[in-house]
């Protein structure tokens, strides 16, 4: 079992858990006269949210274990029984990434690391280091030059010396329910996949675990062959509640393979939705004989799906979503992949989208305003 949500407030009717995590800051909720056990080598990892007991509801660990809690919360008629398990309450929460994931020899991307503070508590010496000679394989990526190493937790010292192969944070602090970030530009020059995992990150409030990461080197020649895309808004500029179209061009630069199972997950700014529902007439791509395909978006969502697609070789194929919104401001979509059999690609768009409160004017005037007659 698993996303047991503090949203959804799911009703659990004697149920008996072996092993589940739920979503990021999603909890156990147990209404009614539910029991909800934890029996012996069972685990519940609940990723810092909430426990709530509702009307006579039970929560019972018989040797099990809960990972990462929240608050707790028990109404008045609700019983918790601890049985010789264990509550482990939540800790920062920590994680990174490399964007993008895919570069070429001797290229840089950017690796960042989240520590997220879901926890009602602040949190101090805050530390974690990474030596990338203990990838897999070992020694794959180094620090660039420049490093350009940035971090926005408090307090904190950070050290990222170019061509080396450590990342280290040390003495930081983080609010509670609160979140700050490190980066750092990384290279590499040997083609494949390289698997990272920092050490530890620790605290006040205990050890969070390591995180891990994987980043794709590739020969230049063979970056050359995938897909490329752009996006482009037209036009520029709308009133409040007008719309503008969203073209995504994807090209396959290679001559004699084709490219399948083209995909795309977009989430647009916030306050952007789309204007109208995204339909297969939304796109000329293809679609391979015996291939299930699909592209889908509601009117009014935030997000659209584009998935399955298929590119000939040498050719090109267009998206188009009408976008709109009520809110003035100037949109410019975050960075997004497009993924394929040949792997990823990041995009971003090449231009912004502004919406007014004020709408666009058209006017005209003759200069000059009069001329005599066989004139110009």
């Amino acid at each position: 079992m698993s996303g047991l949500s503090n949203k959804t407030k799911t009703t659990l009717l004697g149920v008996v858990l072996a092993s589940a995590s739920a979503a990021a800051n999603a909890g156990l909720i147990i209404n009614g006269n539910s029991t909800v056990t934890i029996g012996a080598s069972s685990t519940l990892n609940l990723n810092c949210g909430d426990i709530e007991l509702n009307g006579t509801s039970s929560l019972i660990i018989n040797g099990g274990s809960i990972k990462n809690r929240g608050a707790q919360t028990t109404a008045t008629n609700t019983t918790f029984t601890n049985n010789g398990g264990s509550v482990d309450s939540c800790r920062p929460l920590f994680s990174k990434s490399f964007s993008p994931s895919t570069f070429t020899e001797n290229a840089v991307t950017t690796l960042t690391y989240l520590i997220d503070n879901r926890t009602g508590s602040a949190a101090s010496a805050i530390n974690f280091t990474e030596d990338f000679s203990n990838a897999t394989p070992a020694n794959g990526i180094e620090i660039a030059n420049p490093a350009n190493a940035v971090t926005n937790c408090a307090s904190g010292s950070l050290t990222a010396i170019s061509g080396s192969s450590a990342v280290n944070l040390s003495g930081a602090t983080l609010a509670a329910n609160s979140s700050c970030t490190v980066s750092v530009d990384v290279t590499g020059s040997t083609d494949g996949i390289i698997s990272t995992i920092s050490g530890a990150l620790t605290s006040s409030l205990g050890d969070s675990g390591t995180a891990t990461a994987a980043v794709e080197i590739i020969d230049p020649a063979v970056m050359a062959m995938m897909p490329t895309i752009s996006k482009q808004y037209s036009p520029t500029r709308i009133g409040l509640n007008s719309a503008s179209v969203i073209t995504y061009r994807i090209v396959n630069p290679n001559p004699s393979t084709p490219i399948q199972n083209l995909t795309i997950n977009e989430t647009l700014p916030s306050n952007l939705v789309l204007a109208t529902d995204v339909v297969s007439g939304s796109t000329d791509c293809s679609v391979k004989t015996g291939d299930t395909a699909t592209i889908t978006g509601t009117s009014g969502a935030g997000s659209f799906a584009f998935s399955g697609y298929t590119l000939g070789a040498g050719e090109s194929c267009q998206i188009r979503i009408s976008v709109t919104s009520g809110t003035a401001a100037t949109y410019t979509s975050p960075s997004a992949s497009l993924f394929s059999d040949q792997g990823e690609t990041t995009f971003s768009s090449a231009s912004s989208l502004t919406v007014s409160a004020t709408a666009p004017t058209f006017t005209k005037v003759f200069a000059p305003s009069s001329v005599n007659v066989g004139e110009r």
